[in-house]
């Protein structure tokens, strides 16, 4: 299998929001003509312009999250009593994923097409509602995504309804651990994952652990904040060079790879 990096070069032959967001990384990389699905994916995702359509679906989204880094409202981050509140406009600007990362994850999913989609970690619901309208574009599929945060939950599921993507976008409140078999179950296989929101090696590597038997061939595996540490970068690397996994492509901040 071959994980491929992305150096300056590469990333001045791709679209500008390939020159924006992929960072410089790996000095004999060539993904222009790197062979392999997951290289051929983000090729074919980042060398397109996108519609009108596309690119209303995006106004919308981000208008609303203007709306959420605007809001001084409180919110409980984590599930106890000693824990500080945190603003939702922080941890909108702070946790949610930029509008260029939402935008490449949007573009995966209208070029790969997927049915049966996961996420782990909705925050506020941004990225579940660019994947969400990239499948409604697509005119079908149908995302679970999963929160473990009550108060930051209810905030995705209601930014997610004011997009309209409920019919799309299944937002559950639970943690990781509790949740994600019954995802697993109600999807019955996986055609595209976005795992986020714990950044923790030893945690990451038993959530693919638990996803792998789901995966379905050709599966899109995304991982978010693969250099957030050094064990979440050893994990990305562990799920990369693993057997289920034809090839994978470091993006610097996420990893895209794809199943055999």
């Amino acid at each position: 299998m071959a994980t491929l990096g992305l150096d300056s070069r590469t990333r001045l032959l791709l679209s500008p929001i390939g020159r924006t967001l992929l960072g410089s990384r790996g000095a004999a990389a060539a993904l222009l003509t790197a062979r392999g699905p997951a290289a051929s994916l983000l090729r074919r995702a980042l060398g397109r312009r996108l519609g009108l359509e596309e690119r209303a679906w995006a106004r919308r989204i981000e208008e609303l999250r203007a709306e959420l880094e605007a809001s001084t409202a409180q919110v409980v981050f984590e599930e106890s009593q000693d824990t500080p509140r945190r603003e939702v406009g922080e941890l909108c600007r702070t946790s949610s994923a930029s509008q260029g990362w939402a935008e490449l994850l949007f573009r995966l999913v209208r070029a790969s097409r997927p049915q049966r989609c996961l996420e782990l970690g909705t925050c506020l619901g941004v990225s579940a509602c660019y994947q969400g309208a990239a499948l409604r574009l697509n005119g079908a599929g149908r995302l679970i995504t999963i929160e473990g945060r009550s108060e930051v939950a209810t905030l995705a599921s209601r930014t997610i309804a004011r997009v309209g993507l409920g019919g799309e976008v299944d937002s559950r409140t639970a943690w990781f651990d509790e949740g994600l078999d019954r995802a697993l179950s109600d999807l019955g296989r996986v055609d595209y994952g976005f795992v986020d929101g714990h950044h923790d090696g030893v945690a990451t590597l038993a959530y693919f652990e638990r996803i792998r038997p789901r995966l379905s061939r050709g599966a899109i595996l995304v991982v978010d904040d693969i250099r957030w540490s050094a064990d979440m970068h050893e994990a990305w690397r562990t799920i990369a060079a693993g057997p289920a996994m034809s090839d994978a492509v470091d993006l610097g901040r996420l990893g895209l790879a794809t199943v055999r």
